[in-house]
């Protein structure tokens, strides 16, 4: 029998328009806040570890997480 691990996460997104420049800002003030002390207590007062990362980096994760996903809500689907 396969392991089974399933995680809950969160994601900033932005309209597919967006244009580079404000994603990529929006993304290094995201990830900075995310790393100040202050803001990491609080998260893990609700035990949630904020990650953080690149754009790439989250494309990268939630693509991996829809293709480990497809299957199982295929075969769930009425």
């Amino acid at each position: 029998m396969a392991a089974f691990v399933s995680a809950t996460w969160f994601a900033v997104v932005a309209p597919p328009q967006t244009p580079s420049s404000i994603i990529q800002y929006l993304n290094q003030q995201i990830t900075e806040v995310l790393m100040l002390p202050e803001v990491r207590e609080q998260f893990a007062k609700i035990a949630v570890e904020p990650i953080g990362g690149s754009v790439a980096e989250t494309t990268r994760f939630v693509a991996d997480e829809r293709e480990k996903w497809r299957g199982v809500i295929t075969r769930s689907a009425f």
